[in-house]
């Protein structure tokens, strides 16, 4: 399978750099890369579209493999939809503490910024054999499925990027489609939403091509969008057949559902009311689902993006270190809520008299597509406890993008009788905004706002914070200035393969001059498990094996310690055990 996954990828490029007009077809099944159809329970379809797109990448990019896992990619998406943070169960800014013992899961569905939210916090997603929910009779439990256990293998997502077929053209005139199939034949299935309409069966119609149910929900109809299903492929050429009616527009997306045998894979009209259209969930892509390769976030927006500030191009979060040890902020994310922007991302270390001073790193650039982004800075930021640091991101034509109190797109087909209010929490002196580059910073905690639900008006005031992350590691990463000088024998450079491993990883380190040298791995609660090296060493290279079949899955340190009449460095590399 490897070797046809090479060559499917070089055949996608060719087609991609020879001509931008895709073919009037395309089946991602034919290339291996679409997941089977799950059975879902209760209101979780927006969970299996959005993880068949997760699985779909990683079949595309061939991470799921080089990262060590085996057979086809499985992600969970119960724990997804426990721990969202937009359930009756678990809100973390509701109550911070303890889950509350009571409580039920309302599955009353969610959108794609939901998971953006989640997997930027860190939460997840996990793969389903950590928290198995699709063979249960019924959803697991918290007692079967907790938010974090140390055996789980969480993955990230470094970029999601919104699509809308119309763009801000007139309804049906598909001008951004072909970016979207080519996005579907580079980063794999896509995860979009549609009314399901079934008595009476205003929607329904039969494919002229291959008898599949064909949906299709003309403009005019005024049908929320209630299902989440992934695309997975198209045909210029099908469209619906109905008796004693017209027939539909030429054209059509063919999507992988979430029930089952029943209609698991079928047809909607590229001229449907919401798919690729519905102006919160759209179509989206996910783009080099990795695993986690940060230690820890900060961030104040515990609910996305769920607003955009329109009179505010610059703005930025404050935020205080809160370490045992030294960290290193090496990457932030933010959302751009529109196409083409340019951005710039600065840290500063001081907030005096109105004014950031003391600039620590940066980045800027220009990204194609509105969505979730991380970039990494162009150098890392050692954080000491207590630190406050500031992370101002400034965008060039679009606005800023924020979390609040609010009523979420309930995409189920079984409506809650009243419209669900998530509760969000800020503070003072964490969010900050300015409506021009010469004006005051203003604090977000006391931006007067209210919305309106189900006819009443809530006030939000006060709940507010944008949508900027720092993410950090616990490791000195090689090359931060000065690092190379501290000692004569540094840098050395200390590497692991494979990694992840199920048994045997080799450990590789190089010395500038003879040292001694201490190696040992420690459990991600710091116990010792096992002494590797406790010697003199040469200057040259070494290598030494560990043998992990004793331990159990998880995460895993490798600490060397290099000293010399001068003094000693540590270096620490994250190793991941999978069982």
């Amino acid at each position: 399978m490897k070797h046809s996954l090479c060559f499917v990828s070089l055949l996608v490029f060719i087609v991609l750099s020879t001509s931008a007009q895709p073919p009037k077809q395309y089946d991602l099944r034919d290339h291996d890369r679409v997941t089977p159809v799950k059975s879902q329970k209760s209101g979780t379809c927006w969970c299996h579209g959005t993880m068949s797109g997760i699985e779909g990448d990683l079949l595309v990019t061939g991470n799921w493999r080089k990262f060590g896992e085996s057979g086809e990619p499985n992600m969970a998406e119960y724990h997804l939809s426990w721990y969202s943070g937009f359930a009756q169960a678990w809100n973390y800014d509701l109550y911070p503490n303890v889950e509350d013992p009571n409580a039920v899961p309302d599955h009353y569905g969610g959108d794609y910024k939901i998971f953006a939210a989640y997997m930027s916090r860190l939460d997840g997603p996990i793969r389903e054999k950590d928290a198995p929910g699709d063979k249960e009779r019924r959803i697991p439990t918290k007692a079967q499925c907790p938010l974090t256990k140390s055996t789980y293998r969480r993955w990230y997502v470094p970029d999601i990027n919104w699509y809308f077929i119309d763009g801000d053209g007139a309804h049906g005139d598909c001008k951004h489609i072909d970016t979207i199939k080519n996005a579907l034949m580079t980063s794999g299935v896509m995860p979009t939403n549609y009314c399901v309409k079934r008595n009476p069966n205003t929607f329904d119609y039969r494919c002229n091509k291959d008898n599949k149910v064909f949906q299709y929900q003309k403009q005019s109809y005024n049908h929320e969008a209630n299902h989440s299903v992934a695309i997975v492929g198209w045909d210029d050429d099908v469209y619906g057949r109905k008796s004693g009616t017209q027939d539909t527009p030429k054209g059509a997306w063919l999507v992988k559902n979430s029930w089952g045998t029943s209609q698991n894979f079928f047809w909607i009209s590229y001229f449907d009311k919401h798919c690729c259209r519905n102006a919160e969930m759209s179509v989206v892509s996910f783009h080099n689902v990795i695993p986690l390769p940060y230690t820890n976030v900060y961030y104040h927006d515990y609910h996305g993006w769920r607003d955009t500030l329109s009179n505010s191009k610059e703005a930025f979060n404050k935020f205080v270190a809160r370490n045992n040890t030294d960290e290193y902020l090496v990457a932030v994310s933010f959302i751009t809520t529109i196409d083409d922007e340019e951005y710039e991302v600065k840290v500063f270390d001081k907030f005096n008299n109105g004014e950031l001073s003391e600039e620590l790193a940066t980045v800027s650039g220009t990204i194609t597509h509105m969505g979730y982004h991380t970039r990494d800075l162009n150098k890392p930021v050692t954080l000491k406890n207590g630190d406050d640091f500031y992370i101002q991101l400034t965008f060039k034509k679009g606005f800023q993008a924020y979390d609040r109190t609010c009523s979420p797109p309930v995409l189920t087909i079984n409506k809650p009788k009243a419209a669900p209010i998530v509760r969000s929490k800020a503070g003072a002196d964490q969010s900050y905004y300015r409506t021009s580059a010469s004006g005051e910073w203003k604090d977000l905690y006391q931006y007067q706002e209210s919305i309106v639900v189900d006819g009443n008006t809530v006030d939000v005031t006060g709940t507010q914070n944008f949508c900027i992350k720092g993410f950090v590691i616990d490791t000195m990463p090689v090359g931060i200035q000065g690092h190379q000088n501290m000692l004569p024998n540094t840098p050395f450079k200390m590497q692991n393969f494979p990694n992840p491993f199920a048994s045997f990883t080799t450990i590789k380190y190089s010395l500038n001059q003879k040292s001694r040298v201490t190696l040992a791995i420690y459990s991600a609660k710091g116990r010792l498990v096992s002494s590797l090296v406790d010697a003199q060493k040469r200057a040259g290279s070494h290598r030494v094996s560990w043998n992990a079949q004793d331990v159990s899955s998880g995460v895993y340190y490798a600490m060397l310690t290099v000293s010399s009449p001068k003094g000693s460095i540590t270096e620490k590399r994250r190793m991941f055990v999978v069982k």
